[in-house]
């Protein structure tokens, strides 16, 4: 287990801030996946799927399609866009120690997303 930047060494089921959610990729019409991070940062990871039609505003435009739902790495969105429209979507790990990433912009900004009940 690693130590040094445990930020609860009475748990040892956690010990960092999770990674970045990877490889997003719809298996249906309504259902995507992704990848864990690379860096789970503990054992108990849980995730949160956000919706945007705003690529540029994941905070005030964006609905949780998910909050903390368990290690799976599957989500179902119910909604469907407007005829014309899209939706896009980021996945978020957490655990205990913190949110992680939504990752980054093309310029390199990190996103910054809504937070999730």
């Amino acid at each position: 287990m690693p130590t040094g930047d445990d930020c609860n060494d009475a748990n040892a089921q956690v010990w960092g801030t999770p990674g970045e959610a990877r490889s997003l990729l719809f298996t249906a019409t309504q259902r995507f996946s992704w990848i864990p991070p690379a860096s789970l940062g503990g054992l108990a990871v849980v995730y949160d799927a956000l919706r945007t039609a705003n690529p540029a505003d994941f905070v005030a435009a964006a609905a949780c399609v998910e909050s903390n739902d368990g290690s799976n790495t599957i989500a179902a969105d119910a909604s469907l866009p407007a005829t014309g429209t899209a939706f896009f979507y980021l996945v978020r790990a957490e655990d205990s120690c913190g949110q992680g990433s939504l990752g980054t912009s093309s310029s390199g900004v990190a996103r910054t997303g809504r937070t999730c009940p």
